[in-house]
């Protein structure tokens, strides 16, 4: 399976201070970074918690960029510190 197919959850605070649960595509993993295409306005900076549809594990980690696509998407990189 490649990584256009794998659904990921992303739970956080947007960029207004709500906070957000939001199903999002994964774009790409390397190292201990994952980036993920998703439509909530986030903030670089920002925690995130990570969780791949059918597992029962997630992870935590931290908005290090931020791609702005012309639709309004964004593809957001994500740092993992640690599985939960």
């Amino acid at each position: 399976m490649t990584t256009k197919h794998v659904d990921i959850n992303v739970r956080g605070v947007d960029m207004f201070g709500a906070c957000f649960s939001e199903s999002a595509k994964l774009m790409s993993v390397a190292d201990s970074e994952l980036s993920v295409f998703m439509w909530r306005p986030v903030a670089e900076g920002t925690g995130v918690e990570l969780n791949c549809d059918k597992e029962s594990s997630s992870m935590k980690g931290q908005i290090v960029r931020i791609t702005i696509h012309l639709n309004g998407a964004q593809t957001v990189q994500v740092r993992i510190h640690s599985p939960i």
